[in-house]
């Protein structure tokens, strides 16, 4: 059947746009979209990966009581901004646990606090992009993690760009760390980079300093730059 010589045009402007539709709808998903996420994760926070089998390094001094997807403690990092707030849950599960609330805990390492490997991930784009700026920590740089019953500081150590299969990296001595500590008390932020492309992880080691009762309230120097 021979085309109509007056419809080309037509079809031509359909898939033009038709590209731009695609366009601005990963625009969206970049930006607009990308900012709702981060606000309901925010808001989630203040009122309430690499892949690794749950007994691949042993089990945790204390074994977690959490279900999948459950929040387990809040993380506050004031390099990611002043307000920076987000749960994290039990498990690295996709669409449970990554796509909803955007941090969590790899099943098989430790808990905060416990000697060992207190293991994170979270996506730098997508989901609210939680991890998003995990690659500007420098040195001095503090996060917090908020129990039910404690508040724990951890200091930041160092970074490292590894393949996706490092699992050793969030193993109880962590693997590839230099600067390691005494008390052997880490915890392992880990994410996708380079943005966009995912190729690779990128590791940040953080060493526990301090701990407090969280009846005592937030970390007195955390208290002085949060702002909800």
């Amino acid at each position: 059947m021979k085309k109509n010589p007056a419809t080309l045009p037509l079809v031509a402007a359909g898939l033009v746009l038709a590209g731009a539709g695609i366009i601005i709808t990963q625009i969206y998903f970049a930006t607009l979209g990308e900012l709702t996420n981060q606000k309901v994760q925010v808001q989630s926070a203040e009122v309430e990966p690499l892949k690794i089998a749950p007994d691949q390094f042993g089990p945790a001094q204390t074994q977690s009581s959490f279900e999948l997807g459950e929040t387990i403690a809040k993380l506050y990092v004031p390099r990611f901004g002043n307000s920076y707030v987000r749960n994290i849950a039990e498990g690295t599960d996709l669409e449970k646990v990554l796509n909803r609330v955007g941090i969590g805990r790899y099943i098989g390492t430790q808990m905060p606090g416990e000697k060992g490997n207190f293991a994170i991930a979270g996506h730098r784009t997508g989901a609210g992009g939680p991890m998003r700026d995990i690659d500007k920590f420098a040195p001095g740089d503090k996060v917090y993690v908020e129990t039910e019953d404690t508040w724990y500081t951890y200091l930041y150590l160092e970074s490292k760009i590894v393949d996706p299969g490092a699992i050793g990296t969030i193993a109880p001595d962590p693997e590839g760390l230099t600067n390691k500590v005494a008390n052997q008390k880490y915890l392992t932020m880990t994410s996708c980079t380079p943005v966009y492309v995912n190729t690779e992880r990128i590791i940040a080691w953080f060493a526990l300093i301090e701990q407090q009762p969280s009846v005592v309230g937030m970390p007195e120097e955390l208290a002085k730059t949060y702002q909800k």
